[in-house]
């Protein structure tokens, strides 16, 4: 009796079918491929560890992706990633997350969204049904009405403390309750969050009216970080004032902490006491806020802090630089710190023999030329940038004397402010301020910056014009042939003309980064020539003697090209520019 030959099975074996879930993006994973069966779907949920949805334009697309998380949050997933669209003009959209299917989460970031507090459109109808009833028994409902939104609200966020797995949250979202309430909220949630080690709190939105004079959202925050004691990273983004960390002391395992604008509501408030920072702390950012300095003049106690960042802070002593003489990363900068005295500022700085990346921005006291020889007095030094600084005429030679040896500085950046240089092309008043804020180089200053920074990656200097010493160093820009590494340079001044572009920066063929601006004598034979660098990735010219481009005024825009392919062809994109601006010449 023939037999039927064997049909083999009806679907793939499901390890099979995980296998090729994970292959595929998880959009498409979670699209049309889930839709397809049921087993394709479960495979397609099994291998989902991570989700990550991003610009979320509609409310439509929150609420879906809500109600998949409501039905297969609990499988596998292990991250959630949202985040919302940045602008006034797109009104953030208000997640409903299904916390009790969320319950094995380890990561959850949730940006520019509205975290529901409860059914508030229900509330604002009950509350206006009652201006038809007598005055006390529209009281009674609106307390209520009031009470039951709270309780609401409540459960919902007394969901988060469940996710007792949660390592790392960031919360940095809109609410639709009261700062206040918002914050105390918050405040309640975290503390059960014991395997919390990452802590990302933002709260947008809220200017320093919004709070209450007492403090209180700063007591009750703090009470509940104190508790939090297994914490190493931990950012903090809102107006409340210094009370906010006056437990944070208690966090000895903290290593990075990030305030941004705490302490400094108000004259009423209180600012950062840094007397109460860990010592275990190893990375410091500040930006916006105002700290005070321990009252008995006693140093920092922070031996172990390796990076230092201070944007706008207010009450910052340059003291605090010496006192912690290990740190290899500094940027400081801001309209608040712009009055620090730049003399001591430098003196400290050359304190730091470990100094790896230095960064200032907005420094506008003046220093002699010697005392610039502190910027490079670190042999460890990789990353140099001065933006927007006071600059002596003569601090190139002080910052690279001979014999001074720094091998290991790849970036090099020294720029005036972005205001300076638009008035210094325009022929404005700009052309003192780009004195100032330019490293002047001398005739031999440039051969001595090459010969002590050999193998310089990104380099970018401006020449003002108007210059004698200008005119001298202008001799020496083919020495910026000697530094075989350059990837990336930055120039501008009218020393940039079309023979400097042919015989220096034509040749510079390692370059990936092009970045010209100002050089009013640079035409289109000279930019032609650049179409020899065919590595490069990236071409800005901006106010030179060539205009490619025009706005609706009649004005030059900058011509700014990206490699669009590989190998790169961003030379192959301004050939055919400069063919058109022949042409038209032409006609």
């Amino acid at each position: 009796m023939a037999t039927e030959p064997n049909e083999g099975p009806r679907s793939a074996p499901y390890s099979a079918l995980e296998h090729i879930m994970c292959q595929l993006p998880v959009q498409q994973r979670m699209g049309n491929c889930s839709l397809a069966c049921r087993s394709l779907q479960e495979a397609a949920v099994a291998v989902t560890g991570t989700v990550q949805v991003h610009n979320f334009s509609s409310q439509q697309r929150a609420d879906a992706l809500c109600a998949w998380l409501h039905r297969h949050g609990s499988k596998a997933m292990a991250h959630l990633d949202l985040e919302g669209v940045w602008g006034f003009d797109h009104p953030s959209a208000v997640i409903r997350l299904p916390w009790q299917q969320l319950l094995q989460l380890q990561s959850l970031r949730v940006r520019r969204l509205q975290l529901s507090m409860g059914r508030h459109s229900r509330t604002g109808c009950t509350t206006s049904s009652c201006s038809k009833q007598p005055a006390s028994i529209a009281a009674e409902t609106a307390v209520a009405a009031a009470a039951a939104a709270a309780a609401a609200a409540a459960k919902l966020w007394r969901s988060l403390s469940a996710l007792t797995r949660l390592t790392s949250l960031q919360l940095s979202t809109f609410s639709t309750c009261s700062p206040t309430a918002t914050v105390r909220w918050t405040a309640r949630q975290i503390v059960p969050l014991t395997s919390l080690r990452c802590l990302n709190l933002g709260f947008s939105g809220f200017g320093p009216h919004t709070y209450t004079s007492s403090g209180a959202p700063s007591a009750d925050l703090s009470a509940a970080l104190g508790q939090l004691v297994q914490l190493t990273a931990l950012s903090l983004d809102s107006h409340l004032d210094g009370r906010a960390l006056s437990t944070v002391s208690s966090l000895t395992q903290l290593q990075r902490l990030q305030l941004i604008d705490v302490g400094r509501v108000g004259s009423s408030e209180e600012p950062l006491k840094v007397q109460g920072f860990p010592s275990s702390l190893t990375h410091l950012r500040l930006l916006g806020c105002c700290i005070q300095a321990p009252d008995d003049g006693s140093s920092w106690q922070l031996p172990l802090l390796q990076e230092l960042d201070m944007w706008d802070v207010q009450g910052f002593e340059l003291a605090a630089i010496a006192d912690t003489p290990q740190l290899r990363w500094v940027k400081m900068g801001g309209e608040e710190m712009s009055d620090l005295n730049m003399e001591c500022l430098l003196g400290c700085l050359g304190s730091l023999q470990h100094l790896q990346h230095l960064e200032l921005h907005n420094m506008k006291q003046k220093a002699s030329a010697a005392s610039f020889s502190e910027l490079t007095a670190s042999s460890s030094l990789t990353a140099l940038l001065l933006l927007d600084c006071s600059i002596p005429a003569g601090a190139a030679r002080h910052m690279f004397p001979p014999g001074r040896q720094l091998q290991q500085l790849q970036q090099l950046q020294i720029e005036p402010s972005d205001e300076a240089f638009d008035d210094y092309v325009e022929g404005s008043q700009g052309a003192d301020t780009m004195q100032l804020q330019s490293l002047l180089l001398r005739s031999g200053d440039l051969q001595r910056l090459i010969s002590c920074c050999p193998n310089l990656q990104e380099l970018s200097l401006v020449w003002p014009k108007d210059s004698s010493d200008a005119r001298v160093a202008g001799n020496d820009v083919r020495l910026l042939l000697q530094l075989k590494r350059l990837t990336s340079l930055s120039v501008g001044g009218p020393l940039w003309d079309n023979r400097a572009a042919t015989e220096v920066l034509a040749r510079l063929t390692g370059l990936q980064e092009l970045y010209v601006v100002g050089s009013t004598e640079l035409s289109l034979p000279g930019v032609r020539q650049l179409t020899r660098l065919t590595a490069l990735t990236t071409l800005c010219l901006s106010k030179c003697g060539v205009a490619f481009l025009c706005d609706m005024a009649g004005h030059d825009r900058p011509l700014s090209l990206k490699s669009q392919a590989s190998p790169p062809d961003v030379w192959r994109q301004l050939q055919h520019k400069c063919d058109q601006m022949a042409a038209m010449q032409r006609w």
